[in-house]
């Protein structure tokens, strides 16, 4: 798997509970106990527009199959509907559906395509407007090298470490390119074969800038742009037992590290204290309303009120704790929280605290 993929959900989780010790937030009687957010303030709220592609081009163009076969073998075949806000598998997936929501209102293309049949084998990622993201993210990242002529700046290569990690990450014209292929063997034909195939994708991207205007959370958004730090305050957190707030852009927490770029872009925050981590997406009630959170096999959510205007809540027992995660629509703002609390009521306490930080925000 390569090192610069979307970190899954299952290893950002161990991560989250491997800092914890163990532990978990537990129910207290506390003031916040039994607390409940109250509706969103009465604020005429417009469904934000369903974002698209700011770019002219589709994967097709800007990698033709032919081509693709030809890099990643003979069986490859295009894997359609990316980037997918649906994405399955491990307990915070819903984390991972808002990192992809966030790459869609970015006006990003992402294409995929896959050797048999499930998963990808090769992912490129288009992103416009990302040269500040590029130049705060990228150097030094994986300790990838940095190439000469390609683009206007860029870092590449593979790092062998049993298999090959590979990736190209492009900087032309502010547009940022990924290019990922996934488990190739680190032999020098395998670094001259991802360099030439980064260069053709390059040259089409180069020619296509972004040709429609930048899609906008609206301005009332709740929590644009917030400071974690202000979310919660330090009695609520000594009688949560938390430590202080940790800004999570740049971590790769949440959806890999072009994760972190479009969340940052459109105006999103990522925050943790301890292993509990928050992810708050300004103007995503569009996706929402198509692909509201579900239950799948890892975590069984339900509807319950108090939270915002639509929430779902759920837990399930992983390692001896108990995972929960909160999915909440506050106005046209989707915020997750997710970590190892006691029970539904435990997250249910702390999401209505947050809720309530950001209404007042």
């Amino acid at each position: 798997m390569s090192i610069n993929r979307f970190i899954t959900p299952t290893l950002a989780l161990v991560i989250a509970l491997a800092a914890l010790s163990g532990c978990t937030v537990a129910p207290k009687p506390t003031p916040t106990s039994g607390a409940t957010a109250s509706p969103s303030p009465s604020i005429a709220y417009s469904q934000p527009a369903v974002p698209s592609s700011r770019f002219d081009f589709d994967c097709e163009e800007v990698a033709p199959l032919p081509s693709v076969a030809g890099f990643i073998g003979a069986s490859a075949a295009p894997i359609v509907a990316y980037p997918d806000p649906t994405v399955s598998g491990g307990t915070i997936e819903n984390m991972s559906n808002l990192a992809n929501i966030a790459l869609i209102q970015a006006g990003a293309v992402e294409c995929a395509w896959t050797v048999d049949g499930s998963a990808p084998a090769l992912t490129i990622k288009v992103i416009p407007d990302a040269t500040s993201e590029y130049a705060t993210l990228v150097p030094g990242l994986f300790g990838l090298p940095q190439v000469d002529g390609i683009g206007d700046r860029a870092y590449g290569g593979c790092v062998a470490s049993g298999i090959a990690y590979c990736d190209f990450q492009v900087l032309v014209g502010g547009t940022w390119i990924s290019i990922t292929p996934n488990e190739l063997v680190a032999v020098p034909q395998t670094v001259e074969s991802i360099t030439a195939f980064t260069r053709q994708v390059v040259s089409v991207v180069a020619k296509s800038p972004p040709a429609t205007p930048r899609w906008t959370a609206p301005p009332t958004a709740v929590g644009a742009s917030v400071d974690c730090a202000s979310l919660l305050a330090a009695s609520q957190l000594a009688t949560l037992g938390l430590p202080a707030a940790k800004d999570l852009h740049g971590e790769g927490y949440f959806g890999g590290y072009l994760g972190d770029a479009v969340t940052a872009i459109d105006g999103g925050r990522g925050c943790a204290w301890g292993g509990v981590t928050t992810l708050i997406l300004p103007g995503a009630s569009w996706a929402w309303t198509s692909h509201p959170p579900l239950s799948n096999v890892s975590i069984t959510v339900g509807p319950v009120s108090g939270l915002g205007d639509e929430a779902f809540v759920g837990c399930t027992a992983l390692s001896g704790s108990s995972q929960c995660t909160a999915q909440m629509l506050v106005g046209t703002t989707w915020v997750g929280v997710d970590g190892p609390f006691a029970n539904v009521g435990a997250i249910r306490d702390f999401a209505a605290v947050e809720l309530s930080a950001l209404q007042r925000n």
